[in-house]
């Protein structure tokens, strides 16, 4: 398996999400020296999320780098069900990656647009995740067909799925292909 270092070597024009797979706070510190020490690094690391430790250690080291734990998910969108409807934007909302599970989004004051141009002018940007389950404690996608329903038409945010491979023909199917994709990727796909 490469190393860190060795992915952004080899692909020096993407952008990562970083996951810390653990809850220790020194993966998040070792994360955030070495961005510091290689500036385009850090230009290539969109975002930290995983185990709450480790992504606080990094948000707080890197200035400006976002990053979302559950725990910082359940913060925002409570605190924006108590004041959103007076248009406030918690703090905790701001300058960083929103995670809005699909199936309580309807819940959120001004959901879908008024919701993202709050959270955008804060800063931050919007994924729309798969439905949350009781006991969830993954990141669930929009990973299966019916799944795709719970998106809004013209949803301009992030939609977070497992099953990349099955996207395009999705977002096609729904009219997003004009939005969301290259020119190129809507070819691919409206041609089979």
């Amino acid at each position: 398996m490469p190393t860190l270092p060795e992915v952004f070597e080899a692909l020096p024009e993407e952008r990562f999400l970083v996951n810390f797979k653990s809850r220790r706070a020194e993966e998040g510190e070792a994360l955030a020296e070495l961005l510091r020490g290689h500036p385009s690094f850090r230009e290539q690391t969109f975002a930290v999320y995983g185990g709450h430790e480790p992504t606080a250690a990094a948000k707080a080291d890197i200035e400006g780098l976002p990053g979302f734990s559950a725990s910082d998910t359940k913060t925002c969108l409570l605190d924006y069900l108590k004041l959103g409807w007076i248009g406030h934007v918690p703090e905790a909302c701001r300058n960083t990656l929103v995670m809005v599970p699909a199936n309580y989004a309807f819940l959120l004051w001004g959901w879908p647009e008024r919701f993202y141009q709050r959270m955008r002018s804060a800063g931050s940007d919007v994924i729309l995740m798969g439905p949350y389950e009781a006991g969830d404690v993954g990141t669930s996608g929009i990973d299966q067909p019916a799944d795709w329903n719970l998106v809004p038409q013209g949803f301009p945010g992030f939609v977070w799925t497992n099953r990349i491979e099955l996207a395009s023909e999705q977002l096609s199917r729904r009219g997003f292909c004009e939005l969301r994709l290259p020119p190129r990727a809507c070819a691919d796909v409206t041609s089979r």
